[in-house]
């Protein structure tokens, strides 16, 4: 065993183990309902909402009776279902819907953000990305403007930078909205430890913070480089690369994500599963 393969598996025992003693949880899907499992596929709250999304802040949306409410980690409502739409917790507030528009919501239901957006994602990097008209700017935990309202399409910010659009193009704008990376791709996605996926030609890559790009663009499609390994499709398949771009788990994978907490979500036939860092299937949808 050579001495890279040796790190490679302690970095992989390593995360797997961190996200054992993490207490992380993940939504699953049983026969139409869903509910969570730990890292090591064990059901940790009985699949029974009509939708369920990551936790964070110790909190989780879920869909319960045509709405969105949060529950905590042992399964516990603590905010009623009562929105069209909820996304993650960050510092003590969340994105939610009601009717058209969109506020930012405390865990006591309390509005930290009257409702006024047209469309708001949760704050990444302590920013979060709102639109308005059909253009795009980013506020703080405030609901202030700290860039305004000039982008025709944007991604939340990661590694202190965030994709915008301008026109038909794609750059990365710093947290002073200037330009870091000036716009030339023709879709670009967020940070993960210092690489983004961008779309040049109809195929995608990955860049450094120079714009430089480091992976070619030769994937039909890629996502976020998480955890050391980022998912990419290449025909109808998706499987997971190193930051050096060489595959790591072969394309196998009709749908794929990121990584996180030590494993990625992935279907299989139409069968939703998680993985592992070495590919292997840690939970599988049952039939």
């Amino acid at each position: 065993m050579t001495i890279n393969t040796q790190l490679s598996l302690l970095v992989f025992c390593s995360l797997a183990l961190s996200a054992a003693d993490s207490g992380a949880q993940f939504p699953i899907r049983d026969h139409g309902l869903w509910g969570y499992m730990d890292a090591a596929g064990k059901i940790t709250i009985k699949p029974a909402y009509q939708d369920a999304l990551d936790f964070s802040d110790g909190l989780a949306p879920v869909k319960i009776g045509g709405n969105y409410g949060y529950i905590d980690s042992k399964g516990k409502v603590v905010l009623a279902p009562q929105f069209d739409e909820a996304r993650f917790f960050h510092h003590g507030i969340a994105p939610v819907r009601k009717g058209k528009l969109w506020g930012y919501v405390r865990s006591t239901g309390e509005f930290a953000i009257p409702l006024q957006f047209e469309i708001a994602r949760s704050f990444q990097d302590d920013v979060a990305r709102v639109s308005i008209g059909g253009h795009w700017g980013y506020i703080g935990f405030d609901g202030k403007f700290i860039i305004p309202l000039r982008f025709d399409g944007s991604n939340g910010f990661n590694e202190e930078l965030a994709p915008v659009q301008v026109g038909n193009l794609w750059g990365f704008i710093d947290k002073q909205g200037k330009f870091a990376i000036q716009p030339r791709f023709e879709l670009a996605n967020s940070f993960g430890e210092g690489l983004a996926e961008v779309k040049v030609d109809g195929k995608y890559g990955f860049v450094d913070k120079s714009g430089k790009i480091v992976i070619r663009a030769h994937f039909d499609d890629a996502g976020e480089m998480s955890e050391g390994l980022a998912p990419v499709r290449v025909g109808t398949k998706w499987g997971f690369i190193s930051p050096k771009g060489a595959f790591l788990i072969s394309p196998a994978y009709d749908v794929a994500q990121h990584f996180n907490d030590g494993l990625a979500q992935v279907e299989i036939d139409k069968r939703m599963a998680y993985i592992n860092h070495t590919g292997k299937i840690v939970w599988e949808e049952p039939k």
